[in-house]
């Protein structure tokens, strides 16, 4: 009361409006909208750039001005004529980095030399980690090779147990352990029990060494009747990875009947016995060209479960390849990082930002240079979605016509001819109410699915595929509406698929583009998490409500009379 007697009411505090519910909310990843400007950076009114809102990263992007889908209100117009398409980084070509060098520190002696930075010629590098995932030292190889300028015959390899910052804590000389050695030491790993594999060259026999470093004992050994350059130990499988001395500049397909390697060749194999391991991939070539020769060396990374090797030769920078080995037969080249000051490059280790490298300049160089491991500092991996096996697709898009089989989105080669892992939505030949999944999860031919929609693509529906890869079936909604679930023929029970980059307006075959779309795309993502009918009905409310497409929903869907 104040005044004159009367009162003045309290006005209520303005509150902001409920903000509007996204499919993000869910941890789609990827995922595009036409309908936020925010995401879309326009070249004269095509599309040049398109952010995911979800947290997969990685933009779409077309850098080829011809080839950008035209952005008309609130959809991307595609056009197979002008081959328009957009991809996420990397699906198309190798992503390069120069590693920026933070430092360099000389390697101590070894048995052979009282000279740090001479004798200790570091052919292999492998991380010590603690139960938590640090890193808390290194096992190198010390190949064996005499200082610099010294005759060959005095080669005496040994394994050298290093500190953190590289200081010698303990060497293991194989000839203590009674092994003849006739032609030198190559990669090391290291496995989950601390034990460890190491490859040598006896004689020309290639063997993977297992040894117990506590013990100072050798645990036994596997022969493969060829040099072995290159080891590494996937924990993921419990399996050794191997390569051959390499003279060549091709990553060979290996059919898997013989445990004999040939240059080149990379593969996957048992670690008592020798033979395939259970899941094995063979290794293809980068899609943008040949490596070139002398790749050396292989680093498994336990935390992103990816395999990398590198390449150099003797005076030039190093080069670090890293593969995706995410199913259980493929895999391909996804990056690479060039080494500018790593002239003479050989063990290496990545871990997380950073890149250890050894660099045998004294050795492979001469004069006064000295041996040294270099670190790096590293981009991260890219960021696309692992699939994994269950997993779920949303399309709101269409065409005008039916036409031939064109290709609205896929992830990976879904699509492909070629053994390679993907998904793939596409419409079906001279069909305007059919859709097809494409599937590839195994080396088996891959398997497609054909479904009736209710209404015509070029109606730009709204669909929704629930893929369950454990029992290997695709489940179409359509504007909310079942229509229906199918199983595939072909493919794996139970294989997930790997981080796979998105295309729109075309799909990958054998590393190169096909099948471009003409028509449109307004919502395109994937929900990696089990499907639920309560996700998808949200997403459908969202998809409905914000492209004026409320009058497809059936009548008892839950976001028919207003928007989540």
């Amino acid at each position: 009361m104040i005044g004159f007697g009367f009162s003045i009411p309290e006005v209520a505090a303005r509150r902001p409006p409920p903000a509007l519910w996204a499919p993000t909310a869910l941890g789609m990843a990827p995922f595009v909208t036409a309908t936020d400007s925010s995401t879309l950076t326009l070249n004269s009114g095509n599309v040049a750039s398109w952010s995911t809102k979800g947290s997969s990263g990685a933009p779409l992007i077309q850098t080829n001005a011809a080839k950008q889908p035209a952005l008309a209100g609130n959809k991307t117009t595609f056009a197979a004529a002008s081959q328009k398409y957009m991809a996420q980084r990397g699906a198309l070509t190798v992503d390069t980095e120069t590693a920026a060098l933070i430092g360099e520190t000389v390697l101590p002696d070894a048995h052979n030399t009282s000279v740090p930075g001479t004798g200790f010629v570091c052919t292999g590098l492998a991380a010590i980690l603690d139960g938590g995932g640090n890193i808390t030292g290194w096992w190198a190889t010390h190949g064996g090779h005499p200082a610099y300028g010294a005759a060959l015959s005095s080669r005496a390899p040994s394994i050298i147990k290093l500190s953190l910052t590289y200081q010698k804590l303990d060497e293991i000389k194989l000839s203590d352990l009674g092994i003849p050695i006739g032609g030198g030491a190559q990669g090391i790993a290291i496995a989950p029990d601390g034990t460890i594999y190491l490859a040598i060259t006896d004689g020309g026999v290639g063997k993977a060494l297992h040894i117990d470093p506590v013990a100072r004992a050798l645990l036994g050994w596997l022969n493969f009747g060829t040099s072995i350059n290159a080891l590494a130990y996937d924990g993921d499988r419990d399996a050794v990875i191997l390569h051959s001395a390499s003279s060549n500049n091709a990553v060979t397909i290996i059919d898997g009947s013989t445990v004999t390697l040939t240059d080149g060749d990379i593969r996957w194999v048992a670690k008592d016995t020798g033979s395939w391991a259970t899941e094995h991939r063979p290794a293809f070539l980068p899609k943008a060209g040949t490596i070139g020769a002398s790749k050396d060396q292989m680093c498994w990374n336990p935390v992103t479960h990816d395999l990398y090797y590198c390449y150099g030769a003797n005076g030039s920078p190093g080069e670090v390849y890293r593969m995706d080995t995410q199913t259980d037969w493929y895999n391909y080249i996804r990056e690479k990082k060039i080494l500018t000051e790593s002239t003479a490059m050989e063990g290496f280790y990545v871990y997380g930002n950073r890149l250890f490298a050894n660099n045998d300049k004294n050795y492979h160089l001469g004069g006064s240079a000295k041996n040294v491991i270099s670190e790096f500092q590293i981009s991260p991996c890219d960021p696309y979605v692992e699939l994994g096996k269950k997993f779920s697709i949303v399309l709101l898009g269409g065409k005008a016509t039916e036409g031939s089989i064109q290709y609205f989105m896929s992830f990976g080669e879904g699509g492909s001819s070629a053994q390679r892992a993907g998904v793939a939505i596409s419409n079906v030949n001279s069909q305007a109410s059919q859709v097809r999944i494409t599937l590839r999860n195994s080396v088996a031919v891959g398997s497609l699915l054909t479904f009736t929609l209710p209404v015509a693509l070029s109606t730009n529906p709204m669909l929704w595929f629930d893929v369950d890869l454990d029992a290997l079936t695709a489940t179409l909604y359509c504007n909310g509406t079942l229509v229906g679930t199918q199983t595939f023929g072909s493919g794996t029970a139970g294989v997930g698929l790997p981080r796979l980059p998105m295309v729109l307006g075309s799909t990958l075959n054998a590393g190169n583009l096909a099948n471009y779309l003409s028509g449109d795309i307004q919502m395109a993502g994937v929900l990696v998490a089990p499907p639920s009918p309560a996700n998808r009905q949200k997403v459908e409310g969202y998809g409905a409500w914000e492209y004026g497409k409320v009058a497809s929903l059936p009548s008892d869907h839950p976001y028919k009379g207003a928007r989540p």
